[in-house]
C-alpha cells in the first residue's frame, strides 16, 4: 500500500509511527524498560522521518518508555484481576497483544481507522499474537459507528478494560465528554486507562504537535484526574513517570532536563491514570 505518512501529518493515526519509532529506540537499550521487537518492523522509514521532525524536543523516547512501561504493568494487573477483554481505542501501531505475557483466551480488541489498520495487518501478517486479537475498523468521530461498536461489545465481553493511550489530547472537549459518558454507561467497562500530561509539559508537547501536523491533528484537550472525577469516575491508581524512572533506576537524561526545564516538576504529575465508574457493577 502507499506510504502512510507525509509531512505535515494529516491525521492523528499517523502519529503512531512516531510512537513506534520511540519504542524501537527503547528496545535497543541494554537497560530497556520493555522489549518491543515489532516496533521497528512497524515504524520503518515513516517513523524515522517523524523522529527527525521532533528531534529538537529531547527526551521524547524517555517519556514514551516510562509511559509504555507503566501502562504495560497496569494492563497485566487488570488481566490477572479478572478482566477478560482489553479494548484499545486508536490502537495505532501498538503491539502489546504480541509481546505481553497474556492468557491465550484473553480477548484483545484494537480499534482504529481502516488505513492504519490495513497497514498494520500487512506488516504483521507473519507474526502471531499471544491472545485472541480482533481489529475493528472504526472512525471514533462517527457517532453512529462508535455506538454500534460499543453496543456489540456488550455481547462479547464481561469485564472490559478500555485504553486511550495518546488519544484524548487530540479530541475536542465535547468528544471527550461523549466518550466518557458512553464508557460510564457501558455495563461491561470496569476500567479506563489513559495517559495524563502535566500542564507544565503540555505546552512543550503542543509545540511538537504544531511542528509535526496540520491544524486538525494538533493538541486540543488537557485531561486531568479531577476533570474525570467530576464526570462520575473515581481514581483507582495514578502512576507517575517520576516514580517509574526511580523504580527502574533510570533518571531522565540530562538533555531532557536541560531543554525541558518543566520536566523535573511536571513528571511528578504526568503518568497513567486508572479510572473506574463510581458505581461499580462488579
Amino acid at each position: 500500500m502507499e506510504k502512510m505518512v507525509g509531512l505535515p501529518v494529516k491525521h492523528v493515526s499517523e502519529t503512531a509511527f512516531l510512537v513506534a519509532a520511540w519504542r524501537a529506540i527503547e528496545t535497543e537499550r541494554p537497560d530497556a524498560a520493555f522489549k518491543d521487537p515489532l516496533a521497528q518492523v512497524l515504524s520503518g522509514e515513516e517513523g524515522r522521518k517523524l523522529i527527525e521532525v521532533v528531534g529538537n524536543i529531547p527526551g521524547g523516547d524517555y517519556m514514551m518508555a516510562m509511559r509504555t512501561r507503566i501502562l504495560d504493568e497496569l494492563i497485566l494487573e487488570q488481566v490477572h484481576g479478572g478482566a477478560d477483554t482489553i479494548v484499545n481505542l486508536a490502537a495505532g501501531l501498538d503491539t502489546r497483544p504480541y509481546r505481553l505475557d497474556l492468557p491465550a483466551d484473553l480477548n484483545w480488541i484494537e480499534v482504529d481507522l481502516p488505513g492504519i489498520t490495513q497497514f498494520k495487518e500487512e506488516r504483521l501478517v507473519s507474526y502471531q499474537p499471544v491472545c485472541r486479537l480482533t481489529r475493528e475498523r472504526v472512525d471514533l468521530s462517527d457517532p453512529a459507528r462508535r455506538e454500534q461498536f460499543f453496543s456489540d461489545l456488550e455481547s462479547s465481553a464481561h469485564r472490559a478494560v478500555v485504553i486511550t493511550e495518546g488519544l484524548l489530547y487530540y479530541l475536542t472537549e465535547n468528544d471527550v465528554i461523549a466518550l466518557s459518558d458512553r464508557l460510564m454507561s457501558h455495563p461491561r467497562v470496569q476500567t479506563w486507562l489513559m495517559d495524563l500530561v502535566d500542564a507544565r509539559l503540555f505546552g512543550r508537547l503542543a509545540q511538537a504537535s504544531d511542528a509535526l501536523a496540520e491544524d486538525d491533528v494538533r493538541f486540543r484537550f488537557l485531561p486531568n484526574a479531577a476533570y474525570f472525577e467530576n464526570l462520575g469516575w473515581k481514581t483507582e491508581a495514578f502512576r507517575t513517570f517520576q516514580a517509574q524512572g526511580e523504580a527502574l533506576k533510570r533518571p531522565p537524561p540530562a538533555a531532557l532536563l536541560e531543554n525541558n526545564p518543566e520536566y523535573a516538576e511536571g513528571a511528578k504529575h504526568t503518568g497513567i491514570l486508572q479510572l473506574a465508574p463510581k458505581t461499580r457493577l462488579f
